[in-house]
């Protein structure tokens, strides 16, 4: 679950991400007075929204931890814990 939630935080930054790189490659080609526009953020957050729901999307169409079987949940066993597992039918 963390996975997901991070590769979906990671699709929202991206764009903003890649317009501070823009800025940095254009300061270092032209330098000059203050060449930073203003900072396109509804565009940036639509960006990203739309790599967010589209990176859902693809994660809920191409998993393949499809599970199978009767699920096991986790015990606690001669002092340890065993985690949950899916049992093959």
């Amino acid at each position: 679950m963390i996975r997901v939630v991070l590769i979906e935080i990671g699709l929202l930054l991206l764009p903003f991400v890649g317009f501070a790189a823009y800025l940095v490659f254009v300061r270092k080609m032209e330098p000059g007075p203050d060449l930073l526009p203003a900072m396109p953020v509804p565009k940036l957050l639509v960006g990203g929204l739309v790599l967010m729901v589209a990176g859902l999307l693809s994660l809920v169409n191409f998993d393949s931890s499809e599970p199978t079987g009767k699920y096991v949940p986790a015990q606690y066993k001669d002092g340890k814990i065993v985690p949950g597992f899916f049992e093959k039918d």
